[in-house]
């Protein structure tokens, strides 16, 4: 019985001390796009036209392909948070990780659900922008009709709010 206590602590404080890590490193990127992600370029990765692609020195924790996009004076940094989800599975995950960046972000952030356009890939999603700045979360269709993968983006593109 004591293992079982001492089992459930160790696995509360991970989850706890997990959320204080993402919380950290997502500041910083905010903080850091005001800049051009400079702090947070890593090694250089490859060039795509005239932009540059960078993996990134933060990686979100419980993320995988961390890149930051250069162009020009515009960013972008970019991570997989999710694969291989049905649709339903994908909507909560996104609402989800919608709560906890709400939490995260000061209230001067506009939210608004993603609008779902022809041309665009994205199936449902959310967008927080604030002074030119956008973090959004979206839910992709992937090749296969049942599975979905989604996206946490950090980017200045928007000049406009």
């Amino acid at each position: 019985m004591k293992l079982f206590v001492c089992l459930l602590l160790s696995f509360g404080f991970l989850q706890v001390n997990g959320q204080a890590n993402f919380q950290d490193q997502f500041v910083s990127l905010i903080k850091d796009v005001e800049v051009g992600l400079v702090n947070s370029r890593g090694t250089f990765k490859r060039l795509a036209s005239s932009d540059s692609i960078f993996y990134s020195a933060i990686i979100l924790e419980g993320t995988i392909n961390n890149e930051i996009l250069v162009a020009g004076n515009k960013f972008h940094y970019t991570a997989d948070v999710a694969d291989s989800l049905d649709e339903k599975q994908g909507r909560k995950s996104a609402d989800d990780l919608k709560s906890r960046i709400s939490v995260m972000l000061n209230t001067k952030y506009k939210i608004s659900q993603l609008k779902i356009e022809s041309w665009n890939p994205a199936i449902y999603g959310w967008r927080f922008k604030h002074n030119g700045i956008t973090v959004s979360i979206t839910l992709y269709r992937s090749g296969s009709v049942k599975s979905h993968f989604m996206v946490l983006g950090i980017d200045n593109f928007d000049v406009t709010d």
